[in-house]
C-alpha cells in the first residue's frame, strides 16, 4: 500500500498524511507543488527546470527540498514500491484469550415484546433472525453458560488484577421475563470468583419500568432506554393494537427521574431510532428539556433487509438531517458521541492519528498484539458474547442469527475455538482480495457480517482507493478546521473501550 496521501480541504488547506506513521503535515503551497512533482516521477535534480516553479526563488525551493529530505530520512515519506499486504489468521488460542478477557455477556432473556415497532429488527422489514415465537430463555441454559465461563475465568483469573464483567439483558423486552433476570443475578451473587466484579445492564422500552425500577436501582443497572423523542417522533413505537406507547413510557421515565435523581443522572441513557417521522431539532430539544440528557441517534439497520420498499419508506439519514439543519454544529455539541458526525470523527481520530493509545504498552513500545486481519470485524468475543433465547452463541446481538459460533442447551455448552477460527479464516480469505488493495485496511470499521459473504464477487461498499481515502481524510479534517472545539472535547471526554 502507498505510504502517503496528499489531500486538500474545501477551505483550500493542503495536507500530507503518512499512513504508516498516522501523522499529518500542513503544507504551504510551494511545498505542495514540489511534492506533487516528486510524486509524479520528477527527479530531485530536475525540480529546478519545472515550469510550475519558475516564479519561485532558488532559496525557497532549496528550503523545502531539505525539509522533504528530512521527512524521507525519518520514514515519513516512502519512495519504495507498493507491496502486497500479508494478513494474519485467527487461531483457537487467540479466541480463547478473548473469552478469558470477556467484557460483556448478554442474554436474550425473551423474544416476547409488549410493543410492535414498525421498524423492529425482528419485524417484517428484516430477515436473518430466528422466528419470534413468544419464547423465554430457560434458566438452565443461562446457568450452563455461566458455569462454563466461571470455570474458564477461575482458571485464568488467579494471577490477574481486579476486573469487571458486565452482564446484559436483552429482548424482545427483557422485563417481560423479569423472573429469569432475578434468577441469573442471584446465581451470580452465589458464586465466588477471585478478582472479578459483576455489573448489570439492560436495553428496555420502559413500558414496565415503573413496576421493576426499585430492583433495577438496587442492583445499580445501567439502563439504555429506547425512546425516539417527543410524541411525534415516537410514532412508530406502538402496541400490538396500534396504540401509541409514548404517554406511558414518558411517565415511567419521569417517575424514575423523580424518585431516583442521582441514579437517573448516572445510570440512564437513551437511544433514538431516526426514521421518516423524526425531526432532529425536536428530538435534541426534547431530551435536553425533559431529562437534561442527550440521546444516541441510530439509523435503521441497513443489513438483512427483507422488504426494501418498507425500509425506504421508514428510512431517513441522520447525518444529512444534522448537516441541513441551521443548528447543525449546536446539535453536534449537545449530542456529542450520540451524533453520527461526532461518532465518525471520534473513530477517525482514534484510528488515523498517532495521538491515542489503547494501553500503556502500545504507547511506550508501539507493539501490536495481533497481525492485521481483513475487515474491521471484531475478533470473536473481543467485545461481547451474546446468547439468544434459543441457545445460540453469537459474538454480537447486531448480526444475523445464522452466524452462530456455538450452542448452549440443557445438556451443556458446545463451543469449539478451532472451528470458529477455521470459519473466520475462510471469510478472511475471501475478504483479503479486497482488503489488500484498500486504503482503509488499517482503519476499517466495516463489520464483515454486514456484507453478503456468499456474494460472488464479494462487494464492500466501504472499499477505498487512493482518491476515496483522500476524500475521507479531507471530510474529517475539514470538520476540525471549522469546528476546533470538537477535537478537544473528543480527546478529553470520549474514551472508546
Amino acid at each position: 500500500m502507498k505510504n502517503n496521501i496528499l489531500f486538500s480541504t474545501p477551505d483550500r488547506f493542503s495536507y500530507w498524511y503518512s499512513i504508516s506513521n498516522k501523522e499529518y503535515i500542513l503544507l504551504p503551497p510551494l511545498a505542495r507543488k514540489i511534492i506533487m512533482l516528486l510524486e509524479s516521477g520528477i527527479k530531485t535534480e530536475d525540480i529546478w527546470k519545472q515550469k510550475e516553479l519558475e516564479r519561485e526563488t532558488k532559496a525557497d525551493i532549496l528550503y523545502y527540498l531539505h525539509k522533504i529530505e528530512y521527512l524521507k530520512n525519518q520514514h515519513f515519506w516512502s519512495e519504495e514500491p507498493e507491496t502486497e499486504t500479508t494478513f494474519g489468521q485467527l487461531t483457537a488460542e487467540m479466541i480463547q484469550q478473548q473469552l478469558e478477557n470477556l467484557k460483556v455477556l448478554t442474554f436474550e432473556v425473551t423474544d416476547k415484546c409488549n410493543l410492535n415497532c414498525k421498524y423492529c429488527t425482528y419485524g417484517q422489514v428484516y430477515q436473518g433472525h430466528d422466528e419470534r415465537q413468544g419464547k423465554n430463555l430457560d434458566f438452565s441454559i443461562a446457568r450452563n453458560m455461566l458455569n462454563y465461563l466461571f470455570l474458564l475465568w477461575k482458571n485464568f483469573s488467579a494471577h490477574r488484577p481486579q476486573r469487571t464483567i458486565s452482564i446484559g439483558f436483552y429482548g424482545g423486552e427483557p422485563l417481560m421475563n423479569f423472573e429469569l433476570i432475578q434468577q441469573i443475578i442471584r446465581y451470580i451473587s452465589s458464586q465466588t470468583l477471585e478478582n472479578i466484579d459483576f455489573t448489570y445492564n439492560m436495553t428496555t422500552n420502559a413500558v414496565l419500568l415503573d413496576k421493576y425500577s426499585d430492583f433495577l436501582v438496587r442492583h445499580d443497572f445501567k439502563l439504555l432506554i429506547s425512546l425516539d423523542g417527543a410524541d411525534e417522533d415516537n410514532c412508530h413505537r406502538v402496541s400490538h393494537t396500534g396504540k401509541s406507547s409514548f404517554a406511558q413510557v414518558y411517565q415511567n421515565i419521569k417517575n424514575l427521574q423523580r424518585r431516583y435523581p442521582d441514579y437517573f443522572k448516572k445510570n440512564v441513557s437513551f437511544n433514538s431510532v431516526f426514521h421518516s417521522g423524526s425531526k432532529i431539532e425536536r428530538i435534541v430539544d426534547f431530551f435536553k428539556t425533559e431529562f437534561d440528557k442527550p440521546t444516541s441517534l441510530s439509523e435503521l439497520n441497513n443489513a438483512n433487509i427483507a422488504d426494501v420498499e418498507k425500509y425506504k419508506n421508514l428510512h431517513q439519514g441522520v447525518y444529512g438531517s444534522i448537516a441541513l439543519s441551521d443548528r447543525g454544529a449546536d446539535i453536534d455539541r449537545k449530542l456529542m458521541y450520540g451524533s453520527p458526525r461526532i461518532n465518525l470523527l471520534t473513530y477517525f481520530l482514534h484510528h488515523t492519528t498517532s495521538e491515542t493509545y489503547s494501553n500503556y504498552r502500545t504507547m511506550l513500545y508501539g507493539t501490536k498484539r495481533y497481525k492485521l486481519l481483513p475487515s474491521g470485524s471484531c475478533i470473536p468475543f473481543e467485545r461481547k458474547m451474546y446468547i439468544t433465547v434459543n441457545g445460540k452463541i453469537l459474538v454480537c446481538e447486531r448480526i444475523g442469527h445464522h452466524y452462530t459460533v456455538g450452542r448452549v442447551d440443557k445438556q451443556g455448552v458446545t463451543l469449539s475455538f478451532q472451528e470458529i477460527a477455521d470459519r473466520y479464516n475462510q471469510y478472511y480469505r475471501r475478504l483479503s482480495r479486497l482488503c489488500e488493495k484498500c486504503y482503509m485496511q488499517t482503519t476499517c470499521s466495516q463489520c464483515m457480517f454486514y456484507l453478503n459473504l456468499e456474494e460472488n464477487p464479494l462487494i464492500c461498499y466501504h472499499y477505498s482507493n487512493e482518491q476515496k481515502f483522500a476524500e475521507y481524510l479531507s471530510f474529517n479534517i475539514s470538520y476540525l478546521e471549522r469546528n476546533p472545539w470538537a477535537y478537544e472535547k473528543i480527546m478529553k471526554e470520549i474514551i472508546i473501550f
